[in-house]
């Protein structure tokens, strides 16, 4: 009796798991935003890499990002995400862009703008409200009130478990599924009707969009209105841009913009890009408008391509005379930043390749709202004439050292000759309105009659609407002056310049009239200019024994034997400041003679 042998079971062969690849390069991106989404994933990776586990391995290349899961799962990625995306103290922290996860001007500035742009919306990423906080800002105490958010609930984070990487039953997972995702990967755009979905796009691509902010720069514009520029760079090396992103330094230079345009050319400015670098940047305006009350939306697109000339001109023009300033607040240890108006008007001109002067008297439409208050609050005037009279009275020194800093500023010799002759013309007449109020008297200080000539200037050049108009305006502005030096050596070439460019010349002749040069600066540099000639003990003796307006008159026509021929104008200029307050002259010249006195005796020392 033969017995069976019973069949033993052997266990099936374990399947082998495949490895999980992800993939991308700049060529494969189709938009900016792609792109930034690629760079902000790249330094991620670079940051990360020494917490890298074993199961993870990445090659970064200057144009492409690949990642590998060795062993397939969907927690790699997840942890790549939690890793990029962090939160100390309610406030974000990236080590992409972050140095540390102390809370410093970078990372309070970072915060602030992903709260007003990307995460803005409460039910996409809450928030509550805590103490505001203050961090240093180009050594002045900066206060910053933020939106403080919990570690738990990122967005980011939540998305990257619940939406991009879940294993759905039946349908495997692969980076090229199609996905759905809030609109707040797309700032300012949410979608106006219910059946509309914000974002559709595969896996691989919602994954960029999750990266996309870390290599975004955000701007304020409009801070009493909370309006922001994320500027999106079209990047074309991603070893290139990381180096230069992580070496732009937060500072009040880069913190707040006086427009858009001028947020988009700070940028590019202050990260030293050039064409080698990004071929252009977009910029995203996100503000409130009056039909949607609950978010702030895209209220433009601004693209704004790399011109080395402009670069250099708008460089010069905001880093060297039209800065950004500290101000103090009232009753407040912590400042605030004010922004140029003037930088305002000639980045937008530079962005729509105009001259940088072109409707120099026309506010851009980011401060109208502002203007409108402003102008309700001191009931009467335009926005236009409010506009004037801040630059002339608060930007004036800067741009009257802007428009000397050289022939490269003009695209024309005419219009230096033009601003030259304006100039020659309004010395003289401010001095003759100085001679009149000598001679006539009246209630009317002289401080008021120059302000009412340049009120009928102002108004005289703003009415002109048509070349005939404008060069009778200006004809009988240079007649009245008896034709300026400037205006009777280039006649013909002016005359061309105001038939041919009229819009230009009546745009130009304002300008001159904000920058022309006061009394006061003409009187300080005669001064100065005698006292390092032959004659000047002579002019120090007869100030010092001057006792009332004659003695004081006489002292100061030593001046006029200095001058030279062609400087007739700075005589006119220095006698209408005499006789507008001939103590205050008297008073000021002996300072200048004191401390002239003080740094010949310092030098001698040293």
């Amino acid at each position: 009796m033969s017995v069976s042998k019973k069949k033993q079971k052997t266990a099936p062969p374990k399947k082998v798991q495949e490895p999980l690849v992800f993939e991308k390069s700049l060529a494969d991106c189709t938009s900016p935003l792609l792109r930034a989404g690629l760079a902000g994933l790249y330094m991620s990776l670079s940051k990360i890499h020494s917490k890298k586990p074993a199961n993870l391995n990445w090659t970064l290349t200057d144009d492409a990002v690949r990642i590998e899961a060795m062993d397939g799962s969907l927690k790699s990625f997840i942890w790549i995400v939690e890793q990029a995306y962090q939160c100390k103290e309610g406030v974000l922290y990236c080590p992409a862009i972050h140095d540390s996860t102390a809370l410093d001007a970078r990372r309070a500035h970072f915060h602030a703008g992903m709260i007003g742009t990307f995460l803005q919306h409460n039910l996409v990423q809450p928030r509550k409200k805590g103490p505001p906080r203050v961090t240093q800002l180009d050594d002045h105490e900066y206060q910053f009130n933020l939106l403080y958010i919990n570690q738990k609930d990122i967005k980011y984070r939540r998305d990257a478990a619940e939406k991009l990487f879940v294993q759905k039953r039946g349908h495997p997972f692969a980076f090229a599924n199609e996905i759905h995702l809030k609109g707040y990967v797309l700032p300012g755009a949410p979608p106006r009707f219910k059946h509309e979905v914000s974002w559709v796009g595969t896996v691989a691509e919602g994954l960029l969009m999750l990266f996309a902010p870390l290599a975004c720069s955000f701007t304020e514009v409009e801070p009493q209105r909370g309006t922001w520029c994320v500027i999106v760079p079209r990047i074309l090396n991603l070893k290139q841009f990381m180096r230069l992103h992580v070496m732009q330094t937060l500072s009040s230079k880069n913190i707040m913009a006086a427009s858009p345009a001028d947020a988009a050319l700070l940028y590019m400015v202050e990260s030293e890009l050039s064409r080698a670098h990004m071929e252009y940047c977009e910029v995203y305006i996100i503000g409130r408008v009056a039909w949607n009350k609950n978010q702030q939306v895209r209220k433009g697109v601004l693209r704004v391509q790399v011109d080395d000339r402009r670069f250099q001109l708008y460089r010069k023009m905001r880093h060297t005379y039209f800065r950004n300033r500290m101000r103090a607040k009232k009753n407040d240890p912590t400042y605030w930043v004010a922004t140029p108006l003037a930088a305002a008007r000639v980045a937008e001109n530079l962005v729509q390749n105009q001259r940088w002067y072109r409707h120099f008297a026309v506010p851009t439409g980011w401060h109208h709202d502002a203007l409108e208050r402003q102008r309700k609050a001191h009931h009467g005037g335009s926005i236009q004439k409010i506009w004037f009279q801040s630059i002339s009275k608060f930007e004036r020194k800067e741009l009257i050292e802007f428009m000397n800093s050289g022939d490269d500023i003009w695209e024309k010799q005419e219009e230096k000759w033009f601003v030259e002759g304006f100039h020659q013309a309004l010395s003289y007449h401010y001095a003759k309105e100085a001679e009149y109020a000598g001679r006539r008297g009246g209630a009317r200080k002289i401080g008021e009659r120059f302000e009412d000539l340049n009120d009928k200037i102002y108004r005289d050049i703003t009415h002109a609407k048509t070349a005939e108009q404008l060069r009778k305006v200006i004809s009988e502005f240079w007649a009245r002056a008896g034709r300026p030096v400037a205006v009777r050596e280039h006649m013909a070439e002016l005359w061309k310049f105001l038939n041919a460019d009229w819009q230009h010349a009546r745009d130009l002749a304002l300008v001159s009239l904000a920058s022309f040069k006061s009394a006061s600066s003409a009187f300080v540099a005669a001064i100065k200019e005698i006292l390092e000639s032959d004659t000047a003990q002579n002019f120090v003796n007869e100030v010092s024994k001057a006792k009332d307006q004659q003695s004081a008159e006489n002292a100061f026509k030593v001046l006029w034997h200095e001058l030279d021929e062609d400087k007739d104008t700075h005589k006119e200029d220095i006698l209408s400041f005499i006789k507008k307050d001939w103590k205050k002259a008297l008073e000021r010249a002996r300072k200048i003679i004191e401390q002239h006195a003080q740094d010949n005796a310092s030098a001698a020392a040293s």
